[in-house]
Formats: structure tokens, sequence, C-alpha cells
């Protein structure tokens, strides 16, 4: 008879324990996707956050050129974006691209405005990578084929939506 309660205790200990490691690898599992799906959603914001600020500060490129001073509605907009991209980045220490991005908004090391432009463009095509690849192909083809067909008619005006400025 004490064969049966023992042989009866180690079955329900081991159900026990196979269930608690079951809950807990399952906790496991589910914690990490929601830490890639938490980081996915990060680095997609600050992407887009980042090509928002990109945008801008085109503006900035052009103004400098001519040698003039931006407007003030511009210097807003450009500070407003990047501090929303700073405080996006405060949430997200994961993402490989924080320093340059934090670099990007806070150095004063940059020699011109275009030289900024240059380092965003190249953390957008990093980030492009692995948040949007397919985008970054397709965009990647078309602004070659742009690029080329300047290259034959340099006075050719743009017509593209995402082209006009």
């Amino acid at each position: 008879m004490e064969t049966g309660i023992y042989n009866a205790a180690v079955g329900f200990a081991s159900g026990i324990g196979v269930a608690v490691v079951g809950a807990l690898a399952t906790t496991w599992t589910h914690s990490m996707r929601q830490r890639r799906k938490r980081l996915q959603e990060a680095r997609t914001e600050i992407y887009h956050r980042l090509m928002m600020l990109r945008a801008q500060w085109w503006g900035m490129v052009l103004e400098e050129g001519d040698g003039g001073r931006p407007s003030a509605r511009l210097r807003r907009e450009i500070h407003d974006t990047a501090w929303k991209l700073a405080d996006k980045l405060r949430t997200a220490d994961d993402i490989g691209e924080l320093e340059d991005i934090a670099t990007v908004l806070f150095s004063e090391d940059f020699g011109t405005a275009y030289d900024r432009y240059k380092e965003m463009d190249r953390i957008i095509s990093s980030l492009g990578q692995k948040v949007n690849p397919e985008y970054m192909k397709a965009v990647g083809r078309i602004s070659a084929m742009n690029l080329s067909r300047g290259m034959e008619k340099p006075d050719r005006q743009f017509s593209a939506p995402a082209s006009l400025l």
C-alpha cells in the first residue's frame, strides 16, 4: 500500500514539475516575443521620425547653400521633430544605431548641414534594412533610375510627389 501512495506522490510531483517548467517556458517565450515586438515598433517609429527629420533638414541644406538663414518655422519644426526622436530613443536602448542617431541630433561636429544630411541618410539606410527591406530595395532602384534620367536631362523638372520640394 505504501508503494501505491509513493507512486501516486511521485506522479503528482512529476506532473507539478512538468507544469511549472512548461509555464516558465511559456512565460519566457512570451516575454521574448513581446520584447522583440516592442523593439521592432520602436525601431519603426524611430525610422519614420528620422526620415521626417531628414526631409525637414533638407531645407537647412538648401538655406546653407544659398547663404541664408532658415525660417523660424523650419527651425521650430526641425527642433520639435528632433526632440520627439530623442524622446523615443530614450525608450529604446536596444537600437543598434542609437549612438549614431544621438550624434546626428546633438553633435556640433558636422562641418555642414549637408554632412549631417548624408549621415542621416546613412543611418536611414541601415535602419531601413531592418525595418522595411523591400521598401529600401524598391526606393533604391527608383532612385538609381531617377539619377540616371537626371544625368541625361539635367534641366529636368521633378514631378513625383515625393520629389517635390
